[in-house]
């Protein structure tokens, strides 16, 4: 299903909380401190795209103080509590997948516990459906959103091995169906495909307008492309095939011969010169008579 058919599904199902109520509070008060960290953290820190700045699910101690005595103000429950800082945690672009892995433990455990109400599971099936969305979307995207390097390794891995909690777990498997979500596993290895078409279609549709005819040229990219599939299986395989069991480097190839195809084919077909169709003699324009002469 699309993602379009997903959010209706989804919207029909959603109710915003009350403009007045413990849990909008909460989250508006949470959601404020969450800012302000985030705004001190990076005026205070380096930030490089080798090495994200990334938040870790912690707040200065100051704040938390101010969260629990709130939450104790409102009389919500610790579980509540938690599934606020999941609904808000889970939207963000640049957060700590090891602590949205543990979030979601938290909040698949309370949820098998009962402790939700309906209210409360809406919007646990509403956050589950975009976060499902925003990280497929990122692995179609794959070598932008999760650059090689160190730094960034344990975000793939975390956020994959977080997309095969969702489908391991039969509580949030059974919201996710109620969406008409497909396994996760299929759509991982359909967004990987997809950036791998793009990836390739790319690279050598842009080689295909400069240097049609000159196979010493074709050979040479051939030998790059080669190099840059070995470099992905080194920095992809492994995480793919631990977490998702699926070889990246294997769907890459796929694609890239494929795109290869499209050039080598008319660059091998043999090509004939033209014949030249010979101009008629002029005839006689034939003379019709009738039986009457």
């Amino acid at each position: 299903r699309s993602w379009e058919e997903h959010s209706m599904r989804v919207a029909s199902r959603v109710f915003t909380w009350p403009q007045e109520g413990p849990r909008r509070a909460y989250h508006a008060a949470f959601t404020a401190a969450l800012h302000a960290h985030t705004v001190n953290l990076h005026a205070h820190t380096h930030v490089t795209e080798d090495r994200p700045l990334l938040w870790n699910g912690q707040l200065s101690q100051r704040a938390t103080e101010d969260l629990n005595q709130l939450g104790i103000k409102l009389c919500l429950a610790d579980d509540v509590q938690q599934l606020v800082w999941w609904l808000v945690g889970s939207r963000l672009a640049t957060v700590d997948a090891r602590w949205i892995y543990h979030q979601l433990e938290t909040v698949q455990s309370a949820m098998a516990r009962g402790k939700y109400p309906q209210e409360d599971v809406d919007h646990l099936l509403h956050s589950l459906t975009i976060f499902v969305y925003s990280q497929l979307k990122r692995l179609r995207s794959l070598h932008q959103a999760f650059p090689p390097g160190r730094h960034w390794r344990p975000q793939l891995t975390y956020t994959l091995r977080t997309l095969r909690r969702l489908e391991e777990d039969p509580g949030t498997r059974h919201l996710l169906d109620q969406t008409g979500q497909p396994v996760i596993h299929d759509d991982v290895y359909a967004a990987l495909t997809r950036h791998a078409t793009l990836w390739w279609g790319e690279v050598l549709g842009s080689w295909q307008g400069q240097a049609e005819g000159r196979l010493h040229s074709l050979m040479s990219l051939t030998r790059e492309a080669h190099s840059t599939i070995k470099q992905d299986a080194h920095n992809y395989d492994h995480v793919f095939k631990s977490e998702m069991f699926i070889t990246y480097t294997t769907i890459s190839y796929r694609e890239f011969s494929r795109h290869l195809a499209k050039i080598i084919v008319p660059l091998l077909s043999p090509t004939y010169p033209a014949l030249s169709t010979p101009t008629p003699a002029s005839t006689p324009t034939p003379k019709f008579t009738t039986l009457h002469g």
